[in-house]
């Protein structure tokens, strides 16, 4: 049957046939083309069930998709991308999510949503169905095309900057964010940054595999300023360096505080995550090498790095002499020669 549900313009179609349901939009308000798919989901319903053809849906691919994938850290990103997209798919047999379906429904996913969270949904799409053709449930998993993402130089704050957001942001969030540039080191880490991770006498702190983006334990040396903000932490939580105001660890979201915060120091659109490239940003102006840079924050490859090379361009002012001296050198050798032959003659 045909029905429309409440505040949707669209047509959803709803059978049952042996036991099995089949729910999902049309994706069309027209009564005609809703018609047209309901025939044909009646019909791929009919020969699995009668003629026992044997194909998979969307809703099997993404069910044994989180399964598998139960341990993987960014599952909840899948999920909220699955939701996004099942009033497209659900239903839907694999054979028939094809690359011209996937271009229709990013032409879709593009209607208000920034590039960056297309690509993240459609990632998670190839994701499912590239594992799809590895089960064998697909002969070859459909193309999927990413839009292209302009991306911007990093975002970063000059220390006059950072100290007036410093002064806006509410009480727990300072020592927070003041570890945060002095170390480099993402959010997540931060918040969940335990004692027992922490050896203020070595003056080392130890980011463990299970907090770093990269999966890799850092070992992170601690400056001046860094080990102040750990002592004057120290007695606030058993566990965690860090905590609410109401003393509650790990701390969550700040999003709400953290925007207030921004918008008061008249720094509109920065992010939290802007401060690690702050810190990059001014070890580069201070002469860090790239090589050593990428060990501090954790980087996985010096790709990440060369973003913040143009801020230091002296580790470049040795060789620029280099080309001249070398022709230099060349026509002094051809001078002595020349006149070493005119001697001889």
């Amino acid at each position: 049957m045909l029905y429309r549900r409440a505040g949707s313009t669209h047509f959803w179609v709803r059978f049952r046939l042996r036991g099995r349901e089949v729910r999902r939009s049309t994706r069309t308000s027209d009564r005609a083309q809703a018609e047209r798919l309901e025939k044909k989901l009646r019909e791929n319903a009919w020969a699995q069930t009668e003629l026992n053809e044997t194909f998979h849906t969307w809703d099997e691919a993404t069910a044994r998709w989180l399964t598998e994938r139960a341990a993987k850290r960014s599952l909840d990103r899948d999920k909220e991308a699955f939701g996004i997209v099942a009033e497209f798919f659900t239903g839907l047999p694999l054979k028939e999510i094809t690359a011209p379906r996937i271009a229709k429904l990013r032409q879709v996913l593009q209607v208000g949503r920034k590039p960056a969270t297309v690509v993240r949904l459609l990632a998670s799409i190839r994701a499912v169905l590239r594992a799809s053709a590895a089960w064998g449930w697909l002969a070859d998993a459909p193309r999927v095309l990413m839009p292209k993402i302009e991306r911007g130089e990093p975002r970063f704050l000059t220390r006059e900057e950072f100290e007036r957001l410093h002064k806006e942001l509410p009480e727990h969030l300072r020592p927070m964010a003041r570890f945060s540039v002095e170390t480099g080191q993402r959010y997540g880490s931060v918040a969940r940054l335990q004692w027992v991770a922490v050896d203020l006498k070595r003056k080392h702190a130890y980011i463990t595999s299970g907090t770093s983006k990269s999966k890799k334990a850092i070992a992170l040396p601690l400056n001046t300023t860094a080990l102040a903000v750990l002592r004057a932490q120290l007695g606030k939580h058993v566990v965690y360096v860090f905590a609410d105001h109401k003393n509650r660890a790990p701390i969550g979201s700040v999003k709400t505080a953290w925007l207030k915060a921004v918008k008061r120091a008249g720094l509109d659109g920065f992010r939290w995550h802007d401060l690690r490239h702050t810190w990059a940003s001014w070890h580069t102006a201070n002469g860090t090498p790239p090589v050593v840079l990428k060990e501090l924050g954790g980087w996985a490859s010096l790709a990440m790095v060369e973003r913040y090379s143009h801020l230091s361009p002296g580790h470049l002012a040795q060789w620029v002499e280099s080309g001249t001296k070398t022709g230099t050198a060349s026509r002094r050798k051809r001078r002595k020669r020349l006149v070493y032959k005119a001697r001889r003659a």
